[in-house]
């Protein structure tokens, strides 16, 4: 028994120092990573996302970040860009020309997603059944990538939009509450009508309020049942409009952005904030 074991820890010693030196011999390469294509994710400016069966998707790099252009005009999450720019420099776990293939079979002739990114069109079709991944066709190349991408791209429309009330970098000339109106004039806040009893600072937490604001979900609703709902209206100083209908009941308010109806839930204590400019009383 005890030359059995000894001979075993001698075959093993041998396979272990065999491997290692056929992984460090001189002039011995490890095969190359492949990757899908050689843009630079950070450097995209222009998305455009076809999903069969569902609505088509367009995004644009701004000066202020991601927004969506169709079919909305809202800020994007960017989690979610960051999922899809991430597309450019996914790994290439196979890849073999696409000429001469039945693109039928790997289901790309009709393919479930489409991405430009710029100018490369990437089209995903069916799932490997081995790995889990994913074919994709670009430049008469098809290529084997992780397959998560494709549940990423066809996620509920609403994943793509920004949590946020307002776009980033937003700066207020105006915000109408159902109650009072404050605007910005030579630099100065000003409240309509006048009231003595509201401070600087208060005007002051509330513009700081709407700024940071953050829903807890979005979903896409459709039109209200009632249209006589208090409505919230902010102007920014690049002249765009936003507008808000408050719906929902006092323990789950949401606020309804107007015209796409597309319902932002928040907080009974952040719809306080955004629409109060007097703190509440010890008696409320």
């Amino acid at each position: 028994l005890r030359s059995i074991m000894k001979t075993n820890i001698l075959l093993f010693i041998s396979v272990l120092c065999l491997s290692l030196i056929l992984y460090f011999e001189p002039g011995l390469e490890q095969p190359e990573k492949q990757y899908l294509s050689s843009l630079n994710s950070q450097q995209i400016q222009h998305i455009t996302i076809q999903r069969k069966g569902l609505e088509s998707i367009e995004l644009d790099n701004t000066d202020q970040g991601w927004f969506i252009s169709k079919p909305y005009q809202l800020a994007a999450n960017p989690l979610r860009i960051g999922t899809i720019t991430a597309l450019a420099e996914k790994r290439s776990f196979s890849q073999f020309p696409a000429a001469g293939k039945l693109l039928k079979k790997y289901q790309l002739d009709d393919p479930l997603i489409t991405v430009s990114l710029d100018d490369k069109k990437i089209a995903i079709g069916a799932e490997e059944p081995i790995n889990q991944h994913r074919y994709a066709l670009l430049d008469d190349m098809i290529h084997l990538i992780d397959g998560t991408v494709y549940y990423q791209l066809r996620a509920n429309l609403d994943t793509f939009i920004s949590l946020y009330l307002l776009p980033p970098g937003s700066e207020i000339q105006s915000i109408e509450l159902p109650e009072h109106k404050i605007s910005i004039e030579e630099g100065k806040w000003l409240l309509s009508p006048e009231d003595h009893g509201i401070s600087a600072d208060s005007i002051s937490t509330l513009l700081h309020s709407w700024k940071a604001a953050q829903a807890l979900r979005i979903k896409i609703g459709s039109a209200p049942s009632s249209t006589d709902a208090e409505v919230i209206s902010i102007s920014l100083q690049d002249q765009t409009q936003i507008r808000y209908r408050v719906a929902g009941d006092a323990g789950n308010p949401e606020l309804i952005r107007l015209p796409w109806n597309i319902v932002y839930q928040i907080t009974p204590q952040l719809l306080e904030q955004l629409t109060r400019l007097t703190p509440p009383s010890i008696s409320d």
